[in-house]
């Protein structure tokens, strides 16, 4: 009986520790949520709403949070202007934060570097109405953000491209008229994407090509007349939302659903055209379209049917393209002959430019230069000719035994020029010895002479003294 009284007491004290800790981690004025996750632990979401939070009430607002159990962080419609990742840096389970209807004069930088548990960011509302690919930096961790009534005019291509986890992406109700291509770049990951009641006329082809795992696109509330299947390159999403944009009942639209219903037999595209519902469009007023009837062909070309889906466009002389789209600058340019003719250079057009094809021996953005090299070696005994930015236009690599500018000079042989100085200096030795021998020589006989000279001049004077 002591024994269970005991344990009730501990029991009893945990279940007090744990409220009273539950009460230190909420902040001030704020309302927590307790609640369990699926392995039993607590888990804290903290919602701080309309509370005139700023900049400088950011750090006691962390302070009182638990960093080990706040998953949540609600901070909508207070007078934030610079979100402080690094305050959250020691918490391990904040995955959510909300900063809607604040006053933020920029998107919060590296979050998912101060904070690399966070997954899902919401920035409704903030009034920031251009992004650039730099913001997104230290965004790794994202899964899911919202940008929506913030009055974005425009995406640049390349501007997610930060956001390689990115699975849920809502940018409804800005100011959006175009989706360029390349926008969407990166987002491999990405599965639903929210475009609803923006001001979008104009699709490019491809833009949502590269999104493999793109599942569902919402595009209902814009002014789209007409959905093409070249948006979509090779990617065919689950469900294409159109409600509310003036549709038209045409060979382009039917080619799009017809396009769905290759992969799912309802079509899977949500939206009236002509006041139609898309879906009896397609089943009850089949028109009389072939590929050609929804063809993409300019500036005058013929379209070539192909099969039911595929066309081609004959070109003009004056164009070129897949779809015709480009000036043939070669054929403009033949009054000016942009490539040298002498050189029977080929002019090949690349989109609105052109670029010269050089005949073997020339070079040059025309083809003007010629390598001598090639037809007229001036390097000479078996010189090797190179050409180079010299005044000349090339230099010669000389074989051994000649030298000059066009290897037209012999080269004396090394060895034989040593074995010549080497005599030389031995025959200058010789000489100077004998030089030195003969006056050594001669040196001997003077003194010689001397001495007997002397001897005749005593011999004489003794004999006169004898006298």
């Amino acid at each position: 009986m002591n024994m269970l009284f005991h344990h009730l007491l501990i029991l009893l004290a945990c279940i007090v520790s744990s409220f009273a800790s539950s009460s230190k981690t909420c902040p001030t004025k704020c309302k927590c949520y307790w609640k369990h996750d699926w392995k039993g632990n607590y888990e804290v979401q903290v919602h701080c709403k309309d509370l005139n939070i700023t900049n400088k009430d950011l750090p006691d607002v962390a302070s009182q949070l638990d960093t080990k159990r706040t998953v949540e962080l609600d901070l909508s419609r207070n007078l934030i202007t610079e979100f402080q990742a690094e305050l959250f840096v020691n918490f391990t389970k904040l995955d959510r934060i909300t900063l809607n209807e604040n006053q933020l004069t920029r998107l919060p930088a590296n979050i998912s570097l101060y904070i690399p548990s966070i997954l899902i960011i919401d920035l409704d509302d903030i009034n920031i109405n251009k992004i650039k690919q730099k913001d997104f930096e230290g965004y790794n961790s994202i899964i899911a953000i919202s940008l929506r009534r913030n009055g974005i005019e425009n995406l640049e291509p390349d501007v997610f491209q930060n956001l390689s986890q990115l699975e849920y992406l809502y940018v409804g109700h800005n100011k959006l008229t175009t989706l360029r291509k390349g926008t969407f770049t990166g987002l491999a990951k990405l599965r639903e994407l929210f475009l609803t009641g923006n001001d979008i006329t104009t699709v490019e082809t491809g833009v949502f090509g590269d999104l493999p795992s793109l599942s569902y696109i919402y595009l209902q509330f814009n002014k789209i007349t007409t959905a093409r299947r070249d948006w979509f390159g090779s990617v065919v999403p689950d469900y294409l939302e159109l409600k509310e944009n003036p549709l038209i009942c045409d060979c382009v639209m039917y080619d799009t659903i017809n396009y769905f219903s290759e992969i799912y037999h309802d079509g899977r595209i949500g939206g009236k055209c002509n006041g139609t519902e898309l879906a009896d469009f397609y089943h009850k007023n089949k028109l009389n379209c072939s590929s050609c009837s929804v063809n993409e062909c300019q500036n005058n070309a013929t379209c070539q049917v192909v099969d039911q889906f595929n066309y081609n466009c004959s070109c003009s002389q004056n164009n070129h393209g897949e779809f015709c789209q480009f000036k043939n600058a070669c054929s403009f340019n033949l009054r000016f002959k942009p490539c040298q003719e002498i050189t029977n250079s080929i002019c090949v057009p690349i989109q609105n430019i052109f670029k010269c094809d050089c005949r073997v021996g020339y070079s040059g953005e025309r083809c003007q230069m010629k390598d001598i090299c090639y037809f007229d070696n001036p390097c000479q005994n078996d010189g090797i000719c190179k050409k180079s930015n010299i005044s000349m236009g090339y230099t010669c690599q000389c074989n051994e035994g000649y030298h000059g500018q066009q290897c037209q000079l012999s080269t004396p042989d090394t060895g034989f020029i040593i074995l010549m100085v080497v005599l030389a200096i031995l025959v200058l030795i010789g000489l100077v010895g004998l030089a030195i021998f003969f006056r050594r020589r001669r040196g001997h006989k003077d003194n010689g002479e001397e001495v007997n000279m002397s001897q005749n001049k005593r011999s004489e004077e003794l004999e006169s003294l004898t006298v």
